[in-house]
């Protein structure tokens, strides 16, 4: 559908995108985005006429193509909005100060953008609505005052600390200094911060340990050292931190053991993989019984792996602990609680027999036993695993080698 379309799209009201208040018959909610699979995408320009639309409180525009032109200035005219979503619109140059008039604005979504790179944002400070905030995959490095800004928000009228939700500043070649705003302002209502894919550096601070709305925290790939902050460990074994489901720390450069887990029942996904962490699993671990990703993969750790460590996480679907030097002491009849889809033991110690226990998994479909000290042929049971799509067994003992 052309750009110069997008104000009469709005008005035939019926058709999909368009919404009408029910008893103005103004249009409030204007959903264009582009679904890939199904859909044609707007190519061209954000028509201006589209500023005759004054009481919209819904715009998204996602997933289109505005390319080689900025996010225009009209959208700052929308003072009715409550939720703005420019996700993926090929747009390029600052974003334009005057979204900063929209004070009635709960959620801003102008992730994967690449082409903005600002030195602004002050704009930001006059967002004090706001609730959830998605600048992911822009160039914000060269944002010298967007901290200032952000705190300015925080003090304001209405607290940002007891109001922002969501945080997604990841890809954003960020610094460390972005820990001192988040530690003012996250304590209060944050579920979600995502602050991966930058270049942060040092410590973990222990500022994250005290967020008890926290749900979702990710700062893996980036340049962090230390170890897991004792804060952490010690919150966790209180069950002070009841809420956190998701704890991403990968390719990071941290090192020193694996924390207590007694006290973090919510914990869903656990993604410590690529860094220096030594030390045994703790026995801990077995607690999380509504883990779903377990990644450990390429650290240090060694240690034995028993049935005890593994026998309350019914939930588990994806164990990756490959690339370390952890020796699994399992029953030749053990059953397992759980049934895996992708299991990754390269590099693991398993002994010279082939693991009787696959032999419940069903739903496998990626398995990763190549250098694990097997040399049992495989047996006949195993190739009734037929929904594997990879499998690597290569690097063991005679009779075991298979990769596909």
């Amino acid at each position: 559908m052309p750009t110069s379309s997008v104000l009469q799209y709005a008005r035939l009201l019926q058709v999909e995108g368009g919404n009408l208040h029910n008893k103005t018959g103004y249009v409030i909610k204007l959903d264009l985005h582009s679904e890939e699979q199904t859909q044609q995408p707007l190519i061209g320009e954000i028509n201006p006429s589209l500023i005759q639309l004054q009481n919209l409180q819904y715009l998204d525009l996602s997933d289109n193509f505005f390319g080689g032109n900025g996010i225009p200035d009209f959208n700052g005219s929308f003072t009715q909005l409550r939720d703005l979503k420019l996700v993926g619109i090929g747009v390029e140059g600052p974003i334009p100060h005057q979204l900063g008039n929209l004070s009635n604005l709960n959620t801003l979504d102008l992730s994967w953008n690449i082409g903005i790179n600002t030195n602004d944002l002050g704009w930001l400070s006059g967002l004090s609505s706001l609730r959830y905030l998605d600048l992911s995959l822009l160039n914000l490095s060269r944002a010298v005052n967007w901290l200032e800004s952000m705190s300015i928000l925080s003090l304001s009228h209405v607290n940002l600390s007891t109001s922002l939700e969501v945080l997604d500043l990841s890809s954003n070649n960020l610094s460390s200094s972005i820990f001192t705003w988040v530690e003012n302002v996250g304590g209060g209502s944050l579920i979600d911060l995502q602050l991966n894919s930058n270049h942060l550096k040092g410590s973990i601070p222990n500022a994250f340990a005290y967020m008890s709305s926290l749900e979702y925290l990710d700062l893996s790939d980036n340049e962090l050292e230390g170890s897991i902050p004792n804060s952490f460990q010690n919150l966790w074994s209180l069950g002070t931190l009841p809420h956190l489901s998701s704890y991403g720390i990968s390719f990071n450069n941290l090192s020193g053991p694996l924390p207590d887990f007694s006290g973090a029942p919510s914990l869903q996904i656990l993604s410590l993989s690529h860094n220096k962490i030594n030390g045994i699993l703790p026995e801990s671990i077995g607690n999380l019984s509504n883990l779903k990703l377990l990644d450990l993969s390429s650290n240090s750790l060694n240690g034995t792996v028993s049935e005890y460590k593994l026998s309350n996480l019914y939930n588990l679907q994806t164990l990756d602990v490959s690339d370390n030097s952890l020796t699994f002491n399992l029953s030749f009849n053990w059953i397992p609680p759980f049934q895996l889809q992708y299991l990754k033991m390269s590099s693991c110690k398993l002994g010279t027999n082939f693991p009787q226990w696959l032999e419940t998994q069903k739903n496998l479909s990626v398995l990763d036993m190549s250098n694990v000290g097997i040399s049992e042929e495989i047996p006949g049971w195993f190739w009734n695993l037929t929904r594997l799509q990879y499998l690597n067994l290569s690097n063991n003992l005679s009779g075991c080698n298979y990769h596909q």
